[in-house]
């Protein structure tokens, strides 16, 4: 039986348990990802920031592709779909360039949660060719499908705010 079904079957207070530990993990995790890219982040020091035993996180997770998936690009999935639904909606052009430029960073990396973790880990992941390299090749997809969400607003937003720019290079810049 998996264990997430052995412990919804179990009482309410192993259930706030579980959850409770599953809600540190993914903090520790998001944060130690956001400090320390995802190559150099360890399973331990990720239980040890969370205040679990590391076999209590491998029960939440089985691999570090998987707490990166949830605590970090679930996150930073949910933050750039806002992002592109708010910027669809704001078409104001009595800025000038530098403004709106600043505008669209800014909203960019300050998520309307006030949780800019997931970015930074995001950014860090993405820093680095090796440490993208060492990912399994579905998180790999998965980061690329949110840069390229970006990039078609970008595309998207280019005429209408006048950006010479190459959409690619300026969202993986970002």
């Amino acid at each position: 039986m998996p264990i997430e079904s052995t412990v919804s079957s179990s009482s309410p207070k192993r259930r706030a348990q579980w959850t409770e530990s599953r809600r540190r993990i993914l903090d520790a995790g998001c944060e130690t990802f956001a400090e320390l890219g995802y190559r150099q982040s360890l399973m331990r020091e990720i239980a040890q920031r969370a205040g679990v035993a590391e076999m209590t996180l491998f029960r939440h997770f089985a691999t570090k592709a998987a707490l990166f998936e949830v605590a970090v690009l679930d996150p930073a999935q949910a933050a750039i779909d806002d992002y592109v639904t708010r910027r669809h909606a704001h078409t104001s052009n009595d800025q000038e360039l530098y403004a709106r430029a600043t505008d669209f960073y800014s909203g960019l990396i300050s998520p309307s949660d006030g949780d800019d973790r997931p970015m930074r880990a995001l950014a860090g992941a993405l820093s680095s060719h090796d440490a993208k390299m060492e990912m399994p090749p579905e998180l790999r997809l998965r980061m690329d499908s949110l840069l390229d969400s970006l990039e078609a607003l970008f595309r998207q937003r280019i005429p209408v705010h006048g950006f010479a720019t190459d959409p690619h290079i300026v969202v993986r810049l970002l």
